[in-house]
């Protein structure tokens, strides 16, 4: 299922969004993935209706991002959809058939990530280009601003974990070592972060990395709103948790929630600048099968390699 708040502390259930792996917000719309023939739309986060990805041989999605003009799902063996309205789909040729766990708008461009270093962008998230993988560790999350793409990796053995980054998605830069596991990372607040087990890191400008003390959790997804940043995950014993922090590095437990795994925010008017200006409207987090999340299996494929 789905939640939705108007704060980030108090969460009302939705309806019709169920085994979802990602939630994002255009300005316009909500759109929740997760399953292999289902897209979730929402106009305001409390009611979801369901519209058909595919009828046949489908995969599962991981991550949704989009634009104003344009959505894009990316998901197992390198499949990708886009719409532009979020209620039509269509497969798009990825050029690859590793699993794609992440996707994002970022330095004018989509962008997605993948298993054994794929990445594949694209300007319009019709027409896709795979690029020659910057590095043999698979990533697990990307994000970005418009003038620079974020990339965390997770090792096979004998490697390291890895911050990198990218003006283009041709040419990539390793920028911090062996942080932590991250699974989201945003520009917003004036700043760069990335969230993920156990650990946060911020920076100004991509390349210099300030980690965080030890968490007390795991970090699915993160969001700005209000001048302070906002995440769900769960801690050590799988309970769900939701954590907030004015500067990215210190976290405070705000409320044990239900199993939220992804996080997307709505805002009255989404302009440029939209990360500090803007004030909260609605935030919308999908819930998914945490015993069972993309990275989980990532992890346990890599660790058996």
């Amino acid at each position: 299922s789905s939640q939705v708040s108007t704060d980030g502390r108090f969460w009302t259930a939705a309806q019709g969004a169920s085994n979802t792996n990602d939630v994002a917000w255009n300005g316009q719309l909500f759109v929740a993935v997760g399953g292999s023939y289902w897209v979730y739309t929402s106009a305001d986060g409390l009611t979801w209706i369901a519209r058909t990805l595919c009828s046949s041989s489908c995969q599962n999605l991981s991550a949704v991002a989009g634009t104003a003009s344009m959505w894009v799902a990316v998901g197992t063996s390198g499949v990708i959809y886009s719409s532009p309205d979020g209620v039509v789909w269509t497969a798009r040729s990825s050029g690859t058939t590793k699993n794609l766990v992440d996707v994002a708008w970022a330095a004018n461009r989509f962008f997605a990530v993948g298993t054994d270093g794929a990445v594949v962008t694209s300007p319009d998230g019709i027409a896709w280009t795979l690029q020659a993988a910057p590095t043999a560790d698979s990533f697990t999350a990307v994000g970005g601003s418009s003038s620079l793409i974020v990339a965390a990796t997770y090792p096979y053995s004998g490697s390291q974990l890895m911050i990198m980054t990218s003006p283009d998605g041709v040419t990539w830069t390793p920028r911090a070592p062996n942080l932590s596991v991250f699974n989201d990372i945003i520009y917003a607040g004036g700043r760069y972060l990335a969230v993920g087990d156990y650990g946060a890191a911020t920076s100004p400008d991509g390349i210099t990395w300030t980690g965080s003390a030890t968490l007390p959790g795991l970090f699915n997804a993160v969001a700005y709103m209000n001048s302070q940043y906002w995440a769900v995950g769960h801690d050590g014993s799988w309970a769900p948790i939701v954590f907030t922090s004015s500067n990215g590095l210190d976290w405070t437990i705000v409320q044990n929630a239900q199993a939220l795994t992804a996080l997307a925010r709505s805002l009255k008017d989404l302009s440029s600048d939209w990360e500090s200006s803007q004030t909260l409207d609605s935030v919308a987090a999908a819930k998914a099968r945490i015993n069972k999340s993309s990275l989980d299996m990532l992890r346990s494929s890599i660790d058996k390699a």
